[in-house]
């Protein structure tokens, strides 16, 4: 019991400050890249890193993941540890030695195929149901999927299978977006991590002298920028969840005696974990509110509902009250939620304002407990801006690649220069990456998010 309920309480510590998985948004990237000059394939998308549509099949992939779960176990996973461990560390003989008696997995595989070939993937959490208590365990057998299919990745490019490789990180590539489709913060953040280590993955093949050039695959691969706006409503669904009047009646339907237990569970979350600055924080809105902010609720209720003014003085006070934080919370929650479908530059700066705002919004009001519960999403907007940055700037490391096939193994002056594979711009700007050639090496960088600098180094090798 008490294993579940620091489950739930991460559940809510990072649906409320969106900390970050590691591996998500944790450091400055840096890589190197010696690359063999490769033109694209013929056709040009030979290899996807997704299914189309026409490979897809009705049916919902969480159901065949959780299968594919029956076939692992403990000790698999812990091989699959081992194993990465030893390919961190280099030791890429100790990696196969490890990885060669745990191949083929071919009913797990089969699952996992047939997952990744569906249309649909609903994994059906129990948000509006428990609300913060929900439990998610799907999310850890997401990732020891995932874990599998990196390392088997490894393996197969490593064995000389270098279509087999691509494919396997294809299926890596769907379950991370089936996760993404989760409208849950913490189910985002773990589809973005397990985006990026394919990705790792990935940049290991294209290191490979016989690796194929990517980069109509990786140009293709959509942005994962939609799946950050489903992430912008689940706040409302949580509480809704916890609160499930809140879901069932409109708040004008709410007795007082309804909104005073909406209050005291609202305060009780707010007083059971530290808050964004650290410090555990304590409401009491019964005494405090009443003689700070009654004025303006009164005010702000019968103006909202058209009321005298005498008329709201004389309503229950907790309903009044009740109503006047609810509703500045949700303002507050989609003042910061209006700026998630701009560009990620423009949702950065917005979402980093509305912060600040709602920030100042609960000094003028500290005994609001649900302006606790705002999420910081300037983080969420962050993640998903550096996995779309990464996967762009390896588009472009292939376009490098392929103008060296064309140019008799020379790198491109700039990047403008390129044509035929035209690289990507920086999702994080909306601008070319930085780029520059020192002697024969090119390095292509973006130094504009603090903490979290990309720089890759490029030669080609003759």
């Amino acid at each position: 019991m008490k294993a579940l309920q620091r489950l739930k309480t991460a559940i809510l510590v990072l649906f409320i400050t969106a900390t970050p998985f590691t591996g998500v948004c944790a450091a400055d990237e840096v890589q190197e890249f010696v690359i063999t000059p490769s033109a694209p394939p013929t056709p040009a998308l030979k290899f996807k890193l997704l299914f189309d549509n026409t490979q897809r099949q009705p049916g919902n992939a969480a159901v065949y993941y959780e299968q594919a779960m029956i076939f692992n176990d403990d000790k698999l996973s812990e091989q699959v540890e081992k194993a990465t461990d030893e390919l961190q560390r280099g030791n890429e003989r100790g990696f196969k030695a490890i990885m060669k008696p745990l191949l083929p997995r071919d009913g797990m595989m089969d699952k996992i195929e047939c997952g990744a070939m569906c249309t649909e993937c609903d994994w059906q959490p129990e948000i509006r149901q428990r609300g913060f208590a929900a439990l998610l365990p799907y999310l850890n057998d997401a990732r020891a999927i995932a874990n599998f299919l990196f390392a088997d990745a490894e393996y197969q490019m490593r064995t000389g299978e270098t279509e087999k490789s691509i494919a396997t990180l294809r299926m890596g590539y769907e379950i991370a977006r089936g996760v993404n489709r989760d409208p849950i913060i913490v189910s985002g953040l773990v589809g973005l991590s397990i985006t990026r280590l394919m990705n790792q993955a990935l940049a290991d093949l294209m290191r490979r002298p016989d690796a194929p050039n990517l980069h109509w695959a990786l140009a293709t691969f959509p942005s994962v920028h939609p799946f950050l706006i489903n992430d912008g409503t689940e706040a409302q669904t949580f509480l809704a969840g916890q609160f499930h009047k809140l879901a069932d009646y409109s708040p004008d339907d709410l007795s007082g005696d309804d909104w005073q237990a909406i209050l005291d569970g609202a305060a009780a979350f707010a007083n059971q974990e530290p808050s964004q600055k650290g410090a555990k924080t304590h409401f009491d809105f019964s005494s405090q509110a009443r003689s700070t902010d009654l004025p303006d609720a009164q005010k702000y209720y019968a103006d909202t509902r058209q009321l005298p003014p005498d008329q709201a003085e004389h309503a229950d006070w907790t309903k009044v009250l009740g109503i006047y934080y609810y509703e500045q919370y949700q303002a507050a929650l989609q003042d910061t939620a209006k700026y998630l479908n701009l560009s990620y530059a423009q949702a950065l700066a917005g979402t980093d304002r509305a912060w600040a705002n709602a920030q100042e919004l609960e000094k003028q009001h500290p005994a609001n407990p649900f302006l606790y519960l705002l999420p910081k999403l300037t983080k969420i907007v962050l993640n998903y801006a550096l996995a779309d940055r990464e996967v762009a700037a390896l588009t472009d490391v292939e376009a490098i690649r392929s103008y060296a096939a064309a140019n008799g193994n020379q790198l491109p002056a700039h990047l403008q220069d390129i044509t035929d594979t035209p690289p990507l711009d920086n999702p994080l700007t909306g601008k070319q990456f930085d780029y520059r050639v020192d002697g024969v090496t090119a390095t292509i960088s973006d130094d504009r998010a603090p903490d979290h600098k990309l720089r890759y180094t490029v030669r080609i090798l003759q």
